[in-house]
């Protein structure tokens, strides 16, 4: 996760470079304690001029907070679970499912379903726009974490079946979409597919649960998994490749794994929403002209 001060958070929001939620999410991260980012934020809202873009911004970081009073707690224990180092992946988001479920899935949530939400509608608002929600898809959902996704796509879809390694994670999503008569959540290690079929699938998204697949060096595995189970011409949504903090790398990293897996790529790390700073990765199985967009 990019790591910042404390005036860089408020800057980036101020000028508009990111969220207020985001910056207010780095500027909890950056601060030693509670204290600290509540008066770099009222310091740096009186010295800002009244009506202008920049105090709106910041306005809305300290309402954010408002609505989210236990933010900074949230923010630190999930930084501080982070921050232990693991290989187990399944048993760290049990625990920070436990901490708080919505921040498990999406830090910058601050812990807010309300936050959470309006971001997922956004996402899933853009998925629709690149066509990836059709009547008849059966959809992919890897690293579903608590269904959200799931959740708002399964009306639009044929079928989405949700994994999850988190045991904790795949009991929320079975409970968020017990409504939903079209969405089978598995728990399991989601590198490993081999209990669906080939060509099942025509789209297979992660949302921000790729980087875990990097860091733990499975992502061939995983790419080429994912080739199997879609079917030609099968789009692949990736929101965010890696947490290296180097897009350049990223891009030529999914450039490569494209050529080999025999992908075309669409979007290449492009910042698309205005609640998050997640970057959009889209493929489509099968040769042909690559029409990437950065």
């Amino acid at each position: 996760m990019l790591m910042c001060t404390l005036e860089d958070a408020l800057l980036a929001c101020a000028n508009g470079s990111i969220p207020p939620n985001i910056g207010l999410m780095r500027l909890l991260l950056a601060a030693r304690n509670e204290y600290e980012a509540r008066k770099a934020l009222q310091e740096r809202l009186d010295n800002t001029g009244a009506a202008t873009p920049a105090n709106f911004r910041l306005n809305r970081m300290m309402q954010l907070w408002q609505s989210a009073p236990a933010a900074f707690d949230t923010v630190k224990r999930m930084d501080a679970l982070a921050g232990a180092g693991t290989d187990d992946w399944g048993s760290t988001f049990d625990e920070a499912a436990r901490i708080s479920p919505e921040a498990a899935v999406a830090l910058y949530s601050l812990g807010s379903a309300t936050v959470l939400d309006e971001i997922t509608r956004e996402l899933v608002g853009c998925m629709r726009a690149w066509n990836l929600l059709n009547p008849t898809d059966c959809v992919l959902d890897f690293g579903c974490g608590t269904g959200r996704v799931a959740a708002l796509t399964a009306s639009l879809v044929r079928l989405v079946v949700a994994v999850d390694v988190s045991a904790e994670m795949a009991r929320l999503a079975r409970q968020r979409t017990n409504y939903c008569g079209n969405v089978f959540v598995v728990q399991g290690n989601g590198e490993a597919l081999a209990f669906l079929a080939d060509a099942a699938f025509d789209v297979v998204v992660a949302i921000d649960s790729f980087p875990y697949v990097v860091q733990s060096g499975g992502a061939a595995k995983h790419l080429a998994e994912t080739a199997r189970v879609l079917k030609a011409g099968g789009r692949l949504l990736i929101m965010n490749y890696s947490y290296c903090g180097d897009l350049a790398s990223d891009r030529r990293e999914l450039e490569e794994f494209a050529r080999e897996f025999r992908f075309a790529i669409f979007r290449n790390g492009t910042g698309d929403l205005s609640l998050w700073d997640g970057r959009a990765f889209l493929l489509a199985k099968g040769e042909g002209p690559c029409r990437a967009h950065f």
